[in-house]
């Protein structure tokens, strides 16, 4: 099942957190996962408006808190999607923005679709 979600989702990460390793049921995982999209839903929801207002620190703050929360959950590309565009924030190289914000998008529908696939998320 790992390789399906390869370079979208660690599912290693999601059994740490899970008492019965590979159970993605287990009412933890499960809580766990809605809290994640219930409070990152309207965060990625807000980078639009953040990155075109041009406010680089707090674009910088939002897409780091996003990335930190994709950690969390073995969520590999919208991680690594989010800290790009922390970076473009940071180094304010604004005409990277945009396809930057469009990678963290596409890598949350994908995370999405993936959770779907084990159950898990709503979203």
């Amino acid at each position: 099942m790992q390789k399906e979600f390869e370079g979208i989702l660690d599912l290693r990460m999601l059994q740490e957190v899970c008492p019965v390793p590979g159970r993605f049921d287990d009412p933890v995982l499960v809580r766990l996962v809605a809290l994640f999209i219930a409070e990152e839903t309207p965060r990625l929801a807000g980078l639009g408006d953040i990155a075109e207002a041009r406010n680089g620190a707090r674009l910088a703050g939002e897409s780091h808190r996003f990335a930190g929360s994709c950690a969390v959950i073995g969520a590999t590309q919208a991680h690594r999607a989010a800290q790009e565009l922390e970076r473009a924030a940071v180094t304010g190289l604004w005409e990277e923005v945009p396809a930057r914000l469009a990678a963290v998008h596409e890598a949350w529908i994908r995370l999405n679709a993936a959770l779907a696939q084990l159950g898990l998320g709503t979203r």
